[in-house]
């Protein structure tokens, strides 16, 4: 079954959780560590991606596809 969210939709998400990344490699590798409210940011912004990617094929189509009411 193909997926019938728009093509490039999950990259959108996953590249909103770049600086979560990013975060995470430079508190693991190089030792920097963020503030709170800075952990709280990164937070936020990955719970957002994965409710949009969790929400993103839920009745969308594919482009140029109509909806068809049965």
């Amino acid at each position: 079954m193909p997926d019938p969210s728009p093509p490039g939709a999950n990259s959108r998400q996953l590249t909103s959780l770049e600086p979560a990344v990013g975060a995470l490699v430079g508190l693991l590798l190089l030792g920097q560590h963020l503030a709170a409210s800075q952990w709280a940011g990164v937070r936020a912004v990955a719970v957002g991606a994965v409710g949009a990617v969790r929400t993103s094929g839920a009745g969308s189509e594919a482009i140029g596809e109509e909806r068809s009411e049965a």
